[in-house]
Formats: structure tokens, C-alpha cells, sequence
């Protein structure tokens, strides 16, 4: 379980009311209310202030995982490895309507999609193969799709549950620090 003053700044807070899971492809079901749809949408507008704060609470959980991440601030997204800065493959991860976390997954080298044909899809998380060429020699391998589930706070407000996250994250990192 990781910090709950750092994921999701929930700290002593109401429980949780959470999103369900879902089978592979479909969204999980939220019965949201106006504000919570106005939320959502914050949260897939490029550079909004809730997608800036998503991103940031992200970056900092790739980080406790084990990932070396890290964002220059004019970009849209985060760049995440597995091991090493720089060395690939290259994850970056974006908040996709309805409410997934896709990570988008590259390098510059055709064998990583053996290794990735066999992540074991599960009801929260699973990958998508789109492997083709793109410029400059690297390959596009597809992404990584995680449900996203939420919590409200005393308020009502919507929140990511990034505690929810860790465990796909984690299985995600073994797969590509695996031997091949």
C-alpha cells in the first residue's frame, strides 16, 4: 500500500466509493454526477490543471515502483523506464476516456514485442499489440490499458485511486526487467 498523503492526497478522509472492474475492452461503470463529469473531463484535456496534478501524483508513483521517470514541463506526458534513464523501452503513459490509464510503449528494437505477447491480461490491465515502424527506426509496440478506479473525499470530489495502480504497474515493470 503506498502513502496516502502522496497518492491521491486522501489522507484521513471518508472510504472510498470505487469504480468496478471490467472485463478486458470495457470501461468499469461509475455513476457519476455532474461534477464528477466535469472532473473527467479535466482529466483528459491536454495541460488542464487536474491532468497537470494527475501526471505529477503519477510520475510519483512510477518512482516508488522502481521506474525511472521523470517530465520536462512543456511536455504533455511523462517518459518512464523500466531500469535505466533513457534506456529503452520507453513507456509513456496518458489518461484516455473512458477512464483508462494507456501507457504507450516504444523502442528501438523489434524483440520486445516477443516478451510482451506474453503479459497475462486480467480484468483491470492487459496490452494491446499495434507493434509497427515509426521515424527515426523505432518501433510503436501498442499499450498497456489499466482500468482506472476512484475514491471520493468527504466532499464528494473525485479522485484517482493511484493505490489501485501499483499492483498492474508492478507487473508491468517484472514483464520488461524479465529475461528474455
Amino acid at each position: 500500500i503506498l502513502p496516502r498523503p502522496l497518492l491521491g492526497k486522501r489522507g484521513n478522509e471518508s472510504a472510498a466509493s470505487r469504480g468496478t472492474t471490467h472485463s478486458q475492452g470495457r470501461a468499469p461503470e461509475l455513476a457519476l454526477d455532474r461534477a464528477a463529469e466535469r472532473a473527467l473531463r479535466e482529466l483528459y484535456t491536454e495541460r488542464s490543471a487536474m491532468q497537470q496534478q494527475a501526471l505529477e501524483d503519477l510520475l510519483e508513483l512510477f518512482k516508488m515502483l522502481g521506474y525511472k521517470a521523470g517530465r520536462d514541463r512543456h511536455r504533455r506526458t511523462i517518459r518512464v523506464y523500466p531500469r535505466v534513464w533513457g534506456d529503452y523501452p520507453l513507456l509513456n503513459p496518458r489518461f484516455v476516456a473512458p477512464p483508462f490509464l494507456c501507457i504507450f510503449t516504444y523502442s528501438n528494437s523489434d524483440g520486445l514485442d516477443r516478451k510482451l505477447a506474453r503479459f497475462p491480461s486480467s480484468d483491470t490491465c492487459w496490452f494491446e499489440n499495434q507493434s509497427k515502424r515509426i521515424h527515426g527506426g523505432y518501433r510503436y509496440h501498442g499499450f498497456f490499458a489499466i482500468a482506472l478506479q476512484f475514491w471520493r473525499d468527504s466532499r464528494g470530489a473525485l479522485g484517482i485511486d493511484y493505490d489501485a495502480l501499483a499492483p498492474d504497474l508492478e507487473r508491468i515493470r517484472e514483464l520488461l526487467l524479465a529475461d528474455s
